[in-house]
């Protein structure tokens, strides 16, 4: 919702005009705005703002709109005045964006503020800038003047021209001018000006006249004035998005002096500065979620062709870079070894063990802004450590979403992730073919508490899926590939049912782990796995994660606790608050507040050792899971298999669609004889030992039915795919003849 005619005053008793809109709690995006009537471009940013995450405010300049008029300052004067707006208004490192004639304030803002701003948006026209046509380099856009004006004083010269005509009321002339520079909604908005209309025109456009008049003398002092600062100085990124009219425009003088700047990307479109912002607010708001971790873009894409007199003048937009791609936009193998990390200059490599409870601050008032949620920070590691954190971020990374909590163990993941939006007389969907220790959670501690589950079998249909639904059902839970079964979910169908009914899909995807398989691109919402598995790798560390996507629509009307306010933070509301983040946000605030699951900094610590070597790990764990199943699958002894990588697998399709890197390093298959000449092989392997675990470097065995699944009954051992003569198989990372040789001399013994 926008708030207009907001305004502080500063130090020196001039008072600041700005607008808000989108998330009151969002990331911080400072707006400058460009000729006068350029708060339409606010307005278009406004309506494309959606539930991105972002706190827009427009920041009116000297002169314009609710902000007292001076004398012409310089740019840099400018960047204090707004230091001063973030620290009153509490803004911490914000993205500074200019549109048409406000970019030179973006630069002001990165040149005196540095570190203090993450990093610049510039959106800008581009037209041809010689002595003859500067008007219609002026329709261009204001905004090229910032880096084009030494090389073309004619421009200049130009704006000196029209400013004198509006200083000494020679109006005629400055409307004649101006008629070549406005659009033609703006024309037709101030009407043409002639002896019989004359005193009505100027009467209608007594404002656009009398802030045009300050607008452009203030510009031209600035655009005349020395630079205080050079494009080579500004580190902060800065993404310039430049609007192009013909062949014409000065754009290899424009990238020229674009490349100055250490990190700058620019972005090259069809069209006038203004319209560019219109047709492309969304596409500029998403580039600045990326700038926040919160997403990416696409960087190049093929437009329509620009047709002029039947002529084709343009036939794509292109991105030109000069900058150090975000982490972001690197491959998984990379995320795996640095996401999340990002070490300021003498600090640690590697990440740190932050072994402390609480954190030291000097004033009560910012712990109180800790409290209630007003700023981000740490006080007590039971809500938020900065080892913990670092670790969340990687595996966010990892998965894509836009947040994740570490918990202490895959358990309380699976707990948490429920508990959050689920509460007594509620009721949830889900797949039985999950792990024993999740369904005795569901079915009998949350039944217990008041949740009640509807469990499908694995081959359930659309249409028994859909008619498992119920009026007060939550979400839906299953596990991408379940333990032990092994049985591939078709979640792209789960999502859209769970969409259909306007609930979430939870997806327990500990086994492909997301080198292998990524829910979010399939549908899921939230993502959750026990990291204790693949993740670690090493089992030294127990440990969970729930991640989300940020895609959920929790405004739906079906979720009160992320609408209406929550009385324990003094009536936050989640998804008003915090947006895209809404359901991570209160897993830690609520959930994670009120039952202390977090993990601890050190286990976080070795997760992250196990994390750098993830996409290593997997690769080889799929490849001799693949051998050591094709010498099951020809084994006299085996009754049956399934590994979802087999051909001769039901799974197989599935697996392929979701997982067709590969799937696991876990292999279920039967034994003839049943339990007891299972048992009977597990004991007679050497390399492989019998242990509860699955899914780290070494191989190991288990007999589900008489352990991780001990508790349930024939009927429910059925539902959730495990026989009695099963035997779970995890492959490690040894080499996989000795694992086979292994294999051979326990089949051997076994006959």
């Amino acid at each position: 919702m926008l708030r207009e005619n907001c305004y502080l005053y500063l130090k020196d008793g001039r008072r600041l005009g700005y607008l808000e809109c989108g998330d009151p709690k969002g990331k911080p995006v400072l707006c400058f705005h460009g000729y006068p009537g350029s708060r339409l471009d606010f307005r278009w940013l406004e309506q494309s703002a959606g539930n991105r995450g972002l706190k827009l405010i427009a920041v009116d300049r000297p002169g314009i709109g609710l902000s007292d008029p001076v004398e012409p300052r310089s740019l840099t004067d400018f960047g204090g005045d707004i230091e001063e707006l973030m620290e009153r208004l509490r803004l911490k490192r914000p993205v500074v964006m200019g549109v048409s004639g406000g970019g030179p304030y973006v630069l002001a803002c990165l040149s005196r503020l540095g570190k203090k701003i993450r990093a610049g948006v510039v959106v800008c026209g581009l037209g041809p800038m010689d002595t003859e046509d500067s008007a219609k380099g002026m329709n261009a856009s204001n905004a090229s003047l910032f880096y084009c004006a030494r090389n073309y004083p004619g421009t200049v010269r130009f704006i000196l021209r029209i400013t004198k005509y509006m200083m000494t009321k020679k109006v005629d002339t400055y409307y004649r001018l101006m008629g070549k520079v406005l659009p033609d909604s703006d024309q037709k908005r101030m009407g043409k000006i002639t002896g019989a209309n004359r005193q009505k025109v100027l009467s209608a456009n007594r404002e656009i006249f009398r802030q045009g008049s300050r607008y452009l003398a203030q510009e031209a002092v600035l655009y005349t004035k020395p630079w205080e600062f050079s494009l080579k100085e500004l580190r902060p990124p800065i993404h310039f998005w430049h609007g192009y009219l013909d062949k014409n425009a000065p754009i290899r003088s424009a990238m020229r002096l674009c490349r100055q700047a250490p990190q700058s990307v620019s972005h090259w479109l069809v069209g006038e500065g203004h319209l560019i912002l219109n047709r492309h607010a969304a596409e500029i708001l998403d580039s600045i979620c990326s700038m926040f971790g919160m997403g990416t873009i696409d960087r190049e894409k093929k437009v329509g062709y620009y047709k002029k007199d039947k002529k084709i003048l343009l036939k794509k937009e292109f991105t030109q870079t000069n900058r150090e791609v975000t982490m972001s936009e690197y491959k998984i193998n990379t995320k795996c070894v640095q996401a999340g990390y990002e070490p300021k200059n003498g600090e640690s490599r590697v990440v740190p063990i932050v072994q402390s409870t609480t954190f030291k601050y000097d004033s009560a008032d910012t712990l109180g802004r800790l409290f209630d949620l007003e700023e981000s920070g740490y006080f007590y590691t039971r809500l938020a450590n900065p080892t913990v954190d670092t670790v969340a971020k990687k595996i966010a990374a990892l998965e894509g979403g836009v947040g994740a909590v570490l918990t202490s163990s895959g358990q309380a993941a699976s707990m948490m992730s429920v508990t959050n939006i689920c509460h007594s007389g509620d009721h949830v969907v889900c797949a039985s073919a999950i792990y024993g220790g999740t369904f005795n959670l569901f079915n009998k501690t949350l039944r217990e508490l008041g949740i009640d589950f509807t469990f499908l079998p694995p081959e359930a249909a659309e249409e028994q899926i859909n008619a498992a639904f119920q009026e007060n059902t939550r979400c839906v839970f299953i596990e991408s590939l379940s333990n032990p079964a092994l049985v591939v979910a078709d979640i792209s169908l789960y999502a859209k049912l769970a969409h259909s009914h306007g609930v979430p899909l939870i997806v327990d995807n500990t086994f492909p782990t997301p080198i292998n398989c990524r829910p979010f691109e399939f549908g899921a919402d939230i993502v959750i796995h026990s990291t204790s598995k693949y993740m670690d790798g090493h089992a030294v560390a127990l440990g969970g994660v729930v991640v989300d996507s940020g895609n959920f629509d929790w405004k739906n009307g079906k979720f009160p606790e992320f609408t209406e306010p929550d009385e324990s933070y003094h009536g936050v509301v989640y998804a008003d608050t915090f947006g895209r983040a809404a359901y991570i946000t209160k897993c830690t605030t609520h959930i994670m507040r009120d039952m202390g699951m977090m993990l601890s900094p050190e286990n976080a610590f070795l997760l992250n050792l196990g994390l750098e070597t993830l996409f290593l790990r997997v690769e080889r764990h799929c490849q001799n899971a693949m051998e050591v199943a094709k010498f099951l699958e020809a084994q006299e002894q085996v009754e049956w298999i399934n590994y979802p990588g087999l051909p001769s697998s039901r799974y197989y399709q599935l697996a392929q669609k979701y997982m067709p890197k590969g799937t696991c390093g876990v292999i279920a298959f039967g034994v003839k004889g049943g339990r007891e000449a299972a048992a009977k092989l597990m004991e007679a392997l050497k390399l492989a030992s019998i242990v509860i675990h699955v899914a780290d470097c070494r191989t190991c065995v288990l007999h589900p039915a008489s352990t991780t699944h001990r508790q349930l009954n024939e009927q429910q051992l059925k539902e959730c795919g495990v026989e009695p003569n099963m035997i779970r198989m995890s492959v490690g990372i040894e080499d996989v003849e000795d694992i086979i040789a292994d294999l051979k001399q326990a089949f051997e013994k076994l006959s």
